[in-house]
């Protein structure tokens, strides 16, 4: 009981870390980037409620939420396994692969938190879905998984039809910073050794 009450501890304060990057990550890019807001709504969240047979956890009919332009789904994913190391190895969004942002353990671990994302705006797959399943695909054992699932507008500067057009689906919500700052009054950094 003591080991179920410790590992819940663990988890809720993944989650609370969790949340914090991802608003620190939104916040960041709203300070380079004040003309377009961002628009961050939790629009649904996935628990197995304890361990469950994997090593693919499926949460069906999760909302989305509204259909926009420049929509992205963020989900912050929080497993555990008993005594075993093993690794996330993928998450779908209606059958489509996501893109994993950060992990808080970049080796297989008995517990992780981790933030993925996917395009859902205009000209994606997904732009007119406003509910699916979501898979996780770990690497083996029964999983005990929980997920928050995020509504994100306005984090990507790429338009999604655009990104399609250049050979890269799901484009970094980082890369309008990189440019931003490239073209900023900011001094240059120093060169390389």
């Amino acid at each position: 009981m003591r080991n179920r009450r410790r590992s819940v501890v663990w988890i809720a304060i993944a989650l609370v870390l969790a949340a914090l990057a991802i608003t620190a990550a939104i916040i960041g890019c709203q300070n380079l980037r004040r003309s377009s807001p961002i628009m961050v709504s939790a629009v649904s969240a996935f628990n197995t409620g304890g361990l469950v047979p994997g090593p693919t956890v499926k949460a069906p009919s999760k909302n989305l939420g509204a259909v926009a332009a420049g929509r992205d789904i963020w989900l912050e994913v929080s497993w555990k396994f008993f005594g075993e190391l093993r690794t996330l190895d993928t998450v779908t969004v209606g059958d489509l692969p996501a893109r994993r942002l950060v992990r808080s353990h970049d080796v297989p671990s008995s517990a992780n938190s981790e933030i993925w994302f996917i395009s859902a705006g205009s000209g994606d797959i997904l732009e007119n879905t406003t509910s699916t399943n979501i898979g996780f695909t770990l690497d083996g054992g029964n999983p005990s998984v929980t997920a928050q699932i995020y509504r994100v507008v306005g984090a990507s500067e790429i338009p999604a039809a655009t990104a399609a057009k250049s050979g890269d689906r799901l484009p970094s919500p980082f890369q309008p910073m990189a440019s931003l700052l490239s073209r900023s009054s900011l001094p240059a950094p120093p060169p390389a050794p």
